[in-house]
């Protein structure tokens, strides 16, 4: 990151080799997030996400998140978006919806202590969609992308939008691309 026209490095005051730290990155303003989908905090692969902040020119980590359900294979970490003081972190490789059905989880960022509002995952979610892939946010629109959905055939990929109204998520749209087929893998990123 770049500010003041000094380059900082970012790095995770627990950092491991495996952790693939670094996979995903955003930031907004002066605040980042970044993934760490091999990070064994909930077990092997299970992932993080670390938020960081910016005052006088330096970045400091904040936060380490984790998921309040995270479990081994998740990959949370493996996409990440921020916007103020919301950051959303998917999980493609979670189970909640069969194996590798995927979910995102949006957290919420008060006084400077980060708290998990919500874990996310789309009305019609089936195994292997990896929902949580790709993610964007700005302000109450999430969007997230299902790379290997099948609705015009196998892997053709799907995108959610949500929107927030106060505290809760509601899914407003599934979004696929008019000329769809197998293996196109709409919503990689």
């Amino acid at each position: 990151f770049v500010s003041d026209a000094t380059s900082f490095k970012l790095v995770s005051n627990d950092g491991d080799q495996s952790d693939t730290f670094g996979t995903a990155v955003a930031a907004d303003g002066g605040s980042a997030v970044v993934g760490a989908p091999g990070d064994a905090g909930n077990g092997t692969n299970s992932g993080s996400a670390y938020a960081y902040t910016e005052s006088g020119g330096a970045w400091t980590e904040q936060a380490k998140l984790l998921p309040g359900d995270g479990s081994s294979n998740d990959q949370f970490g493996q996409a990440v978006a921020i916007s103020g003081d919301t950051a959303i972190i998917g999980a493609p490789n979670d189970s909640a919806n069969g194996t590798d059905s995927g979910s995102v989880y949006v957290f919420v960022r008060s006084d400077g202590a980060w708290s998990q509002q919500a874990k996310l995952t789309p009305a019609d979610a089936s195994q292997n969609d990896q929902f949580g892939r790709s993610v964007a946010v700005s302000g109450e629109t999430l969007v997230v992308g299902a790379p290997t959905d099948t609705p015009s055939g196998t892997d053709s990929g799907a995108v959610y939008v949500f929107v927030r109204s106060d505290v809760t998520w509601t899914e407003q749209a599934k979004l696929t691309a008019s000329n769809g087929g197998q293996g196109h893998n709409f919503g990689w990123s």
